[in-house]
């Protein structure tokens, strides 16, 4: 399992490492794992912009969009891009779509107390999934800088 913290700048988005058990940072390689990443930040970036203007984040579920793997007889594939897949809440609210063929599943959990966002895929179609989750807490009227940890992100 690898940590990864993050921290926001006016630019964007770099990797701080810090405060992260087993090593941090880093990246696990090959595009395929960091469209999860890519991905989630951008999620974030909705929530907060979303928080920025509600003074809240979007509280109704995002489940695994979309529900299944993108493995096809044991092969891997791509999801194709399904617009219908992202066009309620709380991936309105969030401003996001996924307009290009995907590895990964995403889903969204929101509260008054934080995010917890996950990207799942099985890049090796085994039937173990990799599993990358985005957290980040509201803290005295702020979302914070999120943690992206990662469990089997090679799988």
């Amino acid at each position: 399992m690898r940590c990864w913290g993050w921290l926001v700048l006016a630019a964007g988005l770099a990797t701080t490492g810090m405060g992260c058990k087993g090593g941090g940072g880093g990246g696990s390689g090959g595009a395929r794992t960091r469209e999860s990443t890519v991905v989630l930040k951008r999620l974030y970036q909705g929530a907060k912009q979303y928080f920025t203007e509600n003074g809240a984040v979007p509280t109704t579920p995002g489940p695994l969009t979309p529900a299944a793997t993108a493995c096809n007889g044991g092969a891997q594939v791509k999801h194709a891009p399904d617009a219908a897949l992202w066009a309620g809440s709380p991936w309105v609210e969030l401003n996001f779509t996924m307009d290009d063929p995907h590895y990964y599943s995403y889903q969204y959990e929101g509260s008054v107390s934080g995010i917890t966002l996950t990207a799942v895929g099985d890049l090796d179609c085994d039937g173990t999934p990799s599993t990358f989750t985005l957290k980040a807490q509201i803290d005295s009227g702020q979302l914070s800088a999120p943690t992206i940890i990662e469990d089997r992100p090679n799988e």
